[in-house]
């Protein structure tokens, strides 16, 4: 779902700008929900089992640390 939504806020950006007049109150509600769908994404990605050998695991998250407790 978070995918969907940041391709639905990118395009309806690029909507907002691209007519005219400019609606630049719809551009920014799209920008920030992008932001936050892009912070979405990249914390569901810091938690994932492959997360660590890319090196942005989440802190806690690596199965290393849990064993050596």
């Amino acid at each position: 779902m978070t995918a969907a939504m940041c391709v639905y806020s990118a395009l309806f950006m690029r909507f907002a700008w691209a007519i005219q007049p400019r609606n630049y109150l719809l551009f920014a509600c799209h920008f920030s929900n992008e932001c936050v769908q892009l912070n979405q994404m990249r914390r569901w990605a810091s938690v994932q089992p492959w997360a660590e050998s890319y090196g942005f695991a989440a802190k806690g998250a690596s199965s290393s640390s849990a064993a050596s407790q």
